[in-house]
């Protein structure tokens, strides 16, 4: 388990080494990745983005670009299940569904 991993990019780059450690270990595994998108005004891009969720991605998408990792899979999961605990659900939450 984890928390607010992907706010800061050194923590990010952690969690996904981690992460392809834990996923390339056999058996094959799969992982559930729940965030939230943070939006920010930035200068660089003169707009609101999410540059955390977004190098989340990219390191996803680097660490993972050869083989065996380049195998795995990597989908976004809906959002329209029951909701069992009393929480305001945000309409930035995603979850992510890695496997080996």
């Amino acid at each position: 388990l984890a928390a607010d991993v992907i706010y800061d990019n050194d923590l990010t780059e952690a969690f996904v080494k981690t992460l392809t450690k834990i996923l390339s270990t056999p058996p094959k595994k799969t992982v559930l990745v729940a965030l939230e998108k943070r939006f920010v005004f930035t200068i660089e891009d003169l707009d609101v983005v999410a540059p955390c969720y977004e190098h989340f991605l990219s390191s996803i998408k680097k660490a993972w670009a050869r083989p065996p990792m380049s195998l795995w899979t990597m989908e976004p999961l809906e959002l329209d299940f029951p909701q069992y605990f009393q929480y305001d659900r945000t309409k930035h939450l995603v979850i992510w569904k890695l496997t080996s």
